[in-house]
């Protein structure tokens, strides 16, 4: 596996929702359905706020320390003893992100489309795979998400609202705005599981040679929640929230109930073949990620022996941790509040030993960088977030007393997440390297 080459910004950009809605739409939307009813696309906020302020960490550590991944940041900036213990940590997260989407995604293959197939033939099937890009170029990667993000991303938004509109019910989306303050805070809450893998990412900071790391990480930012909002208005749309709160794995559903035509309803083939290459590909950048920690861990940049056996471990792991469907549900729905507590932690050690050092003039590290750090995160972005999130409030206020203002406010929030994507987009045009759109 060679970590030599280097990501471009629109990879970089590209590389964020893969990682989100890649371990996303299978098992969470049942049970946000059961904390927030058909009011389940207002669920991204929080775990936006924590995308942003990551990348102001991600930028601020990168800008310091150049052509190092977070492995070799934590060490520099904690010391060999602290920095080692936070790494092994980081190691431990990546590792259970990529058994709980292999699991998951294996139990729903199992369950909803080979029920004769042995789970464990379908882990390793899908591990061989991972394997075989493992021992590639990360470019090689990178190169193959930036072709199935237009065809999966692009392509499904597109068709999927075109085949399934004839089936959707606005009704179904009414009342806006009846969940409490409290199941509204709890359905963010759990979101931050899955944007918690974005740590990810950091293993691939010495990889990125552009100044425009802020505006690339932002701008597949903004672009995933504008993604899933519209995946979540169909799916409420077309399946009742009663309906959805009953079914193991609602997209599924929802797929299977497009159909061009008497003699073409077989669609779900077509979108699970479309979408089944994000999956791996979350699985493969995650595998990469995890060597890159291991090859630091141990000290050594060229350990191509442990590519097999860390596959058979992952494997191992996979059937044993993961047995079933309740077990993958159950961690995916609850496993946001130790992601909090652990991810919060390092980031704090991480904060407070940066400005420690900061003080003690590290070198290439001035103030103007922090001020260039602030900037990059564009405020008018962040502001445009504020904004919707006061929409949220104002809609959960006067909803009570009004549908048409709990309507507008619904409106004003989805146009809110469509303009910041906009703005980032446009931006990201007119970057050297930006050239491509979404």
């Amino acid at each position: 596996m060679s970590t030599s080459s280097s990501i471009t910004t629109i990879q970089l950009a590209r590389l964020i929702p893969t990682i989100i809605v890649g371990g996303w739409p299978l098992v969470l939307p049942s049970y946000l359905v059961q904390v927030a009813k058909q009011d389940i696309w207002f669920a991204f906020i929080f775990s936006s706020a924590y995308g942003f302020f990551l990348i102001f960490m991600f930028y601020m550590l990168s800008k310091t320390y150049p052509k190092q991944h977070i492995f070799e940041i934590s060490n520099a900036l904690c010391g060999k003893i602290l920095g080692t213990l936070i790494n092994a940590v980081l190691i431990i997260l990546i590792f259970i992100a990529l058994v709980r989407d292999l699991s998951e995604v294996s139990i729903f293959i199992q369950t909803s489309l080979l029920p004769a197939t042995p789970i464990e033939f379908i882990i390793f099937l899908q591990l061989i795979v991972v394997l075989y890009f493992g021992r590639h170029a990360i470019q090689t990667t990178f190169m193959i998400n930036d072709v199935f993000f237009i065809v999966t991303f692009t392509v499904s938004v597109i068709i999927l609202p075109f085949v399934l509109i004839g089936q959707f019910y606005i009704v179904n989306l009414q009342p806006i705005f009846e969940l409490s303050l409290m199941n509204w805070i709890n359905s963010n809450l759990v979101m931050f599981e899955i944007f918690s893998d974005l740590i990810v990412i950091g293993a691939f900071l010495h990889m990125i040679k552009t100044p425009q790391i802020g505006k690339a990480m932002r701008t597949g930012l903004t672009f995933t929640p504008f993604y899933l909002v519209i995946w979540i208005v169909f799916l409420v749309g077309v399946i009742s929230p009663i309906t959805l709160e009953k079914l193991a794995f609602p997209l599924y559903a929802l797929v299977k109930l497009a159909k061009i035509s008497e003699f073409l309803d077989r669609m779900d083939i077509l979108f699970f073949s479309l979408w089944f290459p994000i999956f791996i590909l979350k699985f493969v950048f995650l595998f990469h990620a995890l060597h890159i920690g291991i090859k630091h861990f141990v000290r050594n940049q060229q350990v191509k022996v442990i590519n097999r056996p860390l596959t058979l471990f992952i494997y191992l792991s996979g059937i044993i941790l993961f047995s079933n469907y309740d077990e993958v549900y159950t961690f995916t729905a609850y496993g946001f509040f130790h992601t909090i507590i652990i991810q919060s932690t390092i980031f704090t050690l991480w904060a407070i030993f940066f400005f420690i050092k900061k003080r003690k003039s590290i070198p290439g590290l001035h103030l103007s960088q922090l001020r260039a750090s602030s900037q990059n995160l564009n405020m008018v972005t962040i502001g445009i977030y504020v904004a919707a999130t006061v929409f949220i409030l104002c809609g959960m206020y006067f909803g009570d007393f009004s549908h048409i203002l709990a309507n507008i406010f619904a409106f004003l929030y989805f146009a809110a997440l469509t303009i910041a994507y906009y703005i980032n987009q446009v931006q990201l045009n007119k970057s050297p390297e930006g050239g491509s759109s979404h």
